[in-house]
C-alpha cells in the first residue's frame, strides 16, 4: 500500500512539468518594410520565447529558416525586381510554435531609368527647373552647376519642379537622377544653360505722334530688354503702367481736349531700368468736321433722322424745326440715329452738329422737309397725366398725342376746380401752388375736329413747401443765435444778435428781413438766403514787453508800436498790461 502511494506521487510529479514547459504560442504575422536595398522584418514578442525562426520566401520560394535569436527585428539584403515574404516561429527549449500567418508581400522595385534632360526657364530673379516623371522613382537628386562648377546634390523629393534664386551675371545648368529604395539612375543629360542677364540700361525719351483718334509711341530698342513698361500721363495724371512685351511701338487711344505724355522702362527677368526721360507732350484739340446733311424719313408717327459718323466726335446736337421754327437743340450722344416725335400735319426739318471736348462743328446742311400726315378725327383721350412738385412749384405733364395740335387742362385745388386753361406747351405746364393745399389736374387733347373728353385725374400732390437754409455772416465783435436755420417754405425765422462788451450792433441785412433792436426777423422764406451783420470792433489793450537784445540792453516793445524805450537791464524781461 505504501509502495502504491509512492508510485502515485511519482507519477504526479512527472506529469506537472510537462504542462508548464509547453512550446510558445504562435506569433502574430510579422511586418516587412523596405527602407532601402534591405528589408526590416518586425514582430511582437511572444511570452516564453527564447529565440525565433524566420522563414524568408523570395519569388514565392523558401530560402531556408534563419535562427535570429531573442529579438523582434530581422534585416535582409534584397535584390531589385524581387518579391519577398516571411513566416515566423517562436521557440524555447521545449520546441517551437506553429508558423505565423505570412507577412505582407514586399516588391523591391528596379532602379529607375535615366531621366530625360531637364529644362530651365528664368521667370525673374529665380529659375524653374522642370522634368518628366520617371516610372518607379520616389525621389530625385538635382546637381546644380553655377558658372560650370557643381554646388552639391540636392534631394528634392518626389516632384518635377525645382526652384532657386539666382544671381545677376551668373550661369546655371543642371543634372538629374531618378531614385527609389533600390538606388538611383545615372545622371540625365545636362539641362539647357541659362545666364542671368544684367538689368537693361535706361531708355532714351520715346516719341509720341498723333495719328487721328490715337497716337503712336515709339522708342529705340534697349540691349538685353525682353519687355517694356509704358506709363501714360493724361492731363498730367498717370493712368497706370502698361506691359507691352518686346516691342518698340505702343498705340494709345486719345480724347479730344486732353494732353498726353509718356515714360518708359526697359525690363528683363533681372528687373527694370529707371524710367526714361519724358516723351514730348501731345495735345488733342481738334474740333470735328461739319457733318453732311442728315437723312430724315417718316417712321410711323415719328421721324427717323440718321447721319454718317464724323471723326473725333464724342456726341452730336440735333436742331429740329417744326413749321420753320427751331424747337431747341437736342444732345443725342455718340450715336448716328435720332427719333423725333411729330404732330399731325406739321412740317419738320433738321440741322446737325458734331461735337467733342474741343467744341462743335458748324451746322450741317439742312435735311429734307418731312410732313407728318394730317389728323383725320378728334384726338383720343390722353393717358392719365402726372403731377409733381418742387417746393411750391407744380409741374403738370402728360404724353403728347400725334393727332393733337393743342391741349386744355383743368387744375383742382383742395378738390375745387380753378377753371379750364389752354396749355402753352404740348405736354408740360408749370403752376405755382400754396403750402398746405392739395392739387390734382386732368387734360384733354384738341385739333381742328374738336377736343377729346378729359383724361382721368392725375395723382394728388400735397404741398408742404420743403425747407430752405438761412445762414449768417458776422463782421466785428459780436455773436448771433442761431448761426443758421432750416426754414419751411412760406414761414419766417428770427435771429438774435449780441454785441461783445464795448461793441455795438451797427447794421443787419439780408433775406428781406426787419430789424427790431437785437432781433432780426426774415420775410417769408422761398429760397436759401444769407443774413449779414456788422458790429463795431473792441480795441485791444496795450501790452508792453520788456526783454534784452543781443548787447544786453533792455528793450520795451508793445502790440501797438515798435521799440518805444530803453530801461534798466532786466535779465529775464517782464510783461506788463497797461
Amino acid at each position: 500500500m505504501l509502495n502504491h502511494a509512492k508510485m502515485l506521487l511519482l507519477c504526479m510529479f512527472l506529469w506537472v512539468p510537462a504542462v508548464l514547459l509547453a512550446a510558445p504560442a504562435t506569433p502574430a504575422a510579422p511586418k516587412a518594410s523596405l527602407p532601402g536595398l534591405y528589408i526590416d522584418l518586425t514582430w511582437s514578442q511572444v511570452a516564453g520565447a527564447s529565440y525565433y525562426l524566420v522563414e524568408p520566401y523570395r519569388g514565392g520560394v523558401p530560402t531556408g529558416q534563419v535562427n535570429v535569436g531573442q529579438t523582434s527585428l530581422y534585416q535582409l539584403n534584397v535584390l531589385p525586381g524581387q518579391q519577398y515574404q516571411f513566416l515566423l516561429k517562436a521557440c524555447d527549449a521545449t520546441g517551437c510554435s506553429a508558423y505565423s500567418a505570412a507577412s505582407n508581400l514586399v516588391n523591391v522595385p528596379l532602379v529607375p531609368a535615366k531621366p530625360a534632360a531637364p529644362v530651365v526657364s528664368l521667370p525673374g530673379l529665380y529659375l524653374d527647373l522642370k522634368w518628366s516623371q520617371v516610372a518607379a522613382a520616389s525621389y530625385y537628386l538635382v546637381e546644380p552647376y553655377v558658372n560650370t562648377l557643381p554646388t552639391g546634390q540636392l534631394n528634392v523629393g518626389n516632384t518635377t519642379l525645382y526652384q532657386r534664386n539666382v544671381t545677376i551675371g551668373h550661369s546655371y545648368q543642371f543634372l538629374l537622377k531618378a531614385c527609389n529604395t533600390s538606388g538611383c539612375s545615372a545622371y540625365s543629360t545636362a539641362s539647357n544653360l541659362v545666364t542671368v542677364p544684367q538689368q537693361p540700361a535706361r531708355p532714351a525719351a520715346p516719341l509720341a505722334t498723333l495719328k487721328g483718334s490715337y497716337l503712336d509711341l515709339t522708342w529705340g530698342a534697349v540691349a538685353a530688354a525682353s519687355y517694356y513698361l509704358v506709363e501714360p500721363y493724361q492731363n498730367g495724371t498717370a493712368t497706370g503702367q502698361q506691359k507691352l512685351g518686346n516691342t518698340t511701338l505702343y498705340r494709345h487711344n486719345v480724347a479730344d481736349g486732353s494732353s498726353y505724355q509718356f515714360l518708359i522702362k526697359a525690363c528683363n527677368s533681372s528687373g527694370c531700368s529707371a524710367y526714361s526721360p519724358a516723351s514730348n507732350v501731345v495735345t488733342v484739340s481738334q474740333v470735328p468736321a461739319r457733318p453732311a446733311a442728315p437723312l430724315a424719313k417718316l417712321a410711323g408717327t415719328q421721324i427717323e433722322l440718321s447721319w454718317q459718323a464724323v471723326s473725333f466726335s464724342s456726341y452730336y446736337k440735333v436742331e429740329p424745326y417744326e413749321g420753320g421754327v427751331a424747337t431747341g437743340e437736342v444732345i443725342v450722344g455718340n450715336v448716328t440715329r435720332y427719333l423725333h416725335a411729330t404732330r399731325a400735319g406739321r412740317k419738320y426739318q433738321f440741322l446737325l452738329k458734331a461735337c467733342n471736348n474741343a467744341g462743335c462743328s458748324a451746322y450741317s446742311p439742312a435735311s429734307v422737309v418731312v410732313t407728318a400726315p394730317a389728323a383725320t378725327a378728334i384726338p383720343a383721350i390722353p393717358a392719365t397725366p402726372v403731377l409733381s412738385a418742387n417746393m411750391l412749384q407744380l409741374q403738370l405733364s402728360w404724353t403728347a398725342l400725334y393727332a393733337a395740335s393743342s391741349y386744355q387742362y383743368e387744375l383742382f385745388e383742395n378738390n375745387i376746380s380753378l377753371g379750364v386753361q389752354n396749355a402753352a406747351d404740348v405736354s408740360l405746364v408749370q403752376r405755382s401752388g400754396i403750402a398746405g393745399k392739395s392739387y390734382q389736374f386732368r387734360v384733354k387733347a384738341c385739333n381742328s375736329f374738336g377736343c377729346s373728353a378729359f383724361s382721368a385725374l392725375s395723382n394728388t400732390q400735397l404741398l408742404t413747401g420743403g425747407s430752405y437754409l438761412v445762414s449768417t455772416s458776422i463782421v466785428g465783435s459780436g455773436t448771433v443765435t442761431p448761426t443758421e436755420a432750416k426754414v419751411i417754405a412760406g414761414q419766417k425765422a428770427v435771429f438774435t444778435f449780441t454785441a461783445a462788451p464795448g461793441a455795438t450792433l451797427l447794421k443787419v441785412s439780408g433775406c428781406n428781413g426787419i430789424q427790431s433792436g437785437s432781433q432780426y426777423t426774415t420775410a417769408t422764406i422761398s429760397n436759401d438766403c444769407l443774413i449779414s451783420a456788422e458790429f463795431s470792433v473792441v480795441p485791444l489793450s496795450t501790452v508792453i514787453y520788456l526783454h534784452t537784445d543781443v548787447t544786453g540792453s533792455v528793450i520795451a516793445e508793445s502790440n501797438t508800436n515798435p521799440v518805444i524805450k530803453q530801461t534798466d537791464y532786466k535779465p529775464f524781461g517782464e510783461s506788463k498790461d497797461q
